[in-house]
């Protein structure tokens, strides 16, 4: 796959497997172009729709856990590792695969990794990467649902996860994206950026971003891949969004957008993000209670302010799920999508505290849970489709 203005973002790359470490690498980072901050607002709509457009799937033979992985493989929605508890006694390093024709359930073979939670996950076209994880976990394999195996994959260049520094402190939100050839991952808080190439089996360095953030994401849609980014030591002044592209080879800033309003300090969640079509939209984790909803034109390198997203807080999770041309946002038992032709439209959802989504292309796939009072898991699953656009 090619980035827009320039080759392939993984055929400049240096081999990890065929350098020296030490070796030094010319860091082309952000800002090596000059661009002017370009904002302008728009005005869309929202349709509300009353009916619940979903229904539950069953839970499958996994015990409940949180910080479970889910892809869509194009016939099975595939859930691995994950946590007992909010306490995390225990890490699984089990899955299972679920067929939405049949509705039916199948374990997967066992994995060679230990257990793990909130680990990085794609699906290549092939095989299911599983990379990292919680304790800044550098290991890796793939899972190939044809054969029902797994092999190894070489350990990541650096550590790839959250990790708590002391028990409760987040460290890292590590960014990463499928961009068709390779698995690109960024860890915001040392901002190194590598890609994993199936076809060599080995992992490439990249160049760094350049953002002085702590908190980090990709988002690729076949055509801009943007690092989105904030740092929240600056807490409880305002988080600026932070953000770069990468064109030819070297990451540019792009133009500065806020997204506080005058009613509230508030910051970026960089995480509350995802591409809607060539749209890729951005918004606060006050929903419409506060703070500005944008989206960003890769084309036009602008950002132009929208409605705000029509719910009334999102820390998003399932992360906001790009379902064809448009963008699926969740709450606590509401939705959203946004249309970039037609504004945003209002859906029910069944109530979820947290969890993981695949879009199949034709409907919404959820697998996730709700928290007891004794802090266990109660499992969520679910099928959704979304109203014709």
């Amino acid at each position: 796959m090619v980035l827009a203005g320039c080759s392939d973002p993984l055929q400049s790359s240096v081999s990890i497997a065929e350098s020296d470490s030490s070796s030094t690498v010319t860091s082309l980072l952000a800002g090596g172009s000059t661009s002017t901050s370009s904002t302008s607002s728009s005005s869309t709509t929202v349709t509300w729709v009353v009916p619940d457009e979903s229904e539950p799937i069953p839970l499958g033979p996994l015990a409940p856990r949180e910080g479970a992985s889910v892809v869509w493989t194009g016939y099975e929605m595939v859930v691995w590792g994950g946590c007992e508890d909010r306490y995390c006694k225990t890490r699984f390093a089990d899955g299972a695969a679920y067929d939405p024709i049949t509705n039916r359930w199948r374990m997967i073979a066992d994995s060679p990794l230990e257990g793990r939670n909130y680990h990085l996950t794609t699906w290549t076209g092939s095989e299911m990467i599983i990379v990292g994880g919680t304790q800044s976990n550098r290991t890796a394999a793939a899972y190939m649902p044809s054969t029902d195996s797994w092999r190894l994959l070489p350990d990541t260049p650096f550590a790839v996860g959250y990790e708590r520094l002391d028990g409760s402190v987040l460290r890292d939100y590590v960014g990463a994206v499928w961009t068709g050839t390779g698995y690109i991952i960024w860890s915001p808080h040392v901002d190194r950026v590598s890609a994993y190439s199936p076809e060599t089996d080995s992992w490439a360095d990249m160049a760094s971003t350049g953002l002085e953030v702590d908190l980090g994401v990709l988002r690729w849609n076949g055509t801009d891949l943007v690092a989105l980014g904030a740092l929240t030591a600056v807490y409880p002044n305002p988080v600026p969004l932070q953000g770069v592209r990468l064109v030819d080879q070297k990451w540019e800033a792009l133009p500065s957008a806020s997204l506080r309003d005058d009613r509230y300090n508030i910051g970026a969640r960089p995480h509350l993000s995802g591409w809607a079509g060539d749209a890729l939209v951005t918004f606060t984790d006050s929903g419409s209670e506060a703070g500005r909803t944008m989206t960003y034109s890769g084309a036009e390198n602008s950002w132009t302010q929208i409605d705000s997203v029509p719910l009334p807080g999102s820390e998003a999770w399932p992360e906001p799920l790009p379902i064809g041309e448009r963008l699926l946002v969740f709450h606590y038992g509401g939705a959203a999508i946004y249309d970039p032709a037609s504004g945003w439209l209002k859906a029910n959802s069944p109530y979820a505290e947290a969890g993981r989504a695949v879009w199949t292309g034709q409907e919404v796939l959820f697998w996730g849970y709700g928290t007891t009072d004794t802090g266990s898991f109660e499992m969520r699953a679910w099928r959704f489709t979304p109203p014709s656009p």
